[in-house]
């Protein structure tokens, strides 16, 4: 399981995560996509997460596994996962967060066991 940093900076914060929290609340899955973003300029391993319910980017993984991550991507291998939570704070409810867990297509994923996750 990992925090997804920067989702702050992408479209439709926090009302995107907030649509997402509505689905994963009600017992649906919120699958994402991890996608290379070669061009970063401040980032050369950064790797999009891009959530469908949740209208697109989301932000990217950190960059402690981002160089895992997209060595693999960059290998050919496909990256899928979920989101697991959308944070809240009661403090500051204009300031969601999540976490996802992802893996290999084909790995493990909460309703298919087996293989390598993060």
């Amino acid at each position: 399981m990992t925090r997804v940093v920067g989702v702050s900076f992408c479209e439709g914060y926090p009302e995107s995560l907030l649509r997402a929290r509505e689905r994963t609340g009600a017992g649906e899955v919120a699958p994402v996509r991890l996608i290379r973003d070669k061009d970063n300029p401040y980032d050369p391993n950064a790797v999009n997460v891009v959530c469908v319910a949740a209208g697109g980017r989301i932000g990217r993984i950190d960059k402690k596994l981002a160089p895992h991550v997209a060595g693999r991507i960059d290998a050919g291998e496909a990256w899928e996962g979920e989101i697991v939570t959308v944070m809240v704070n009661a403090t500051h409810p204009e300031k969601p967060g999540v976490l996802i867990q992802c893996w290999p297509v084909g790995g493990k994923s909460s309703t298919h066991p087996g293989g390598p996750k993060l």
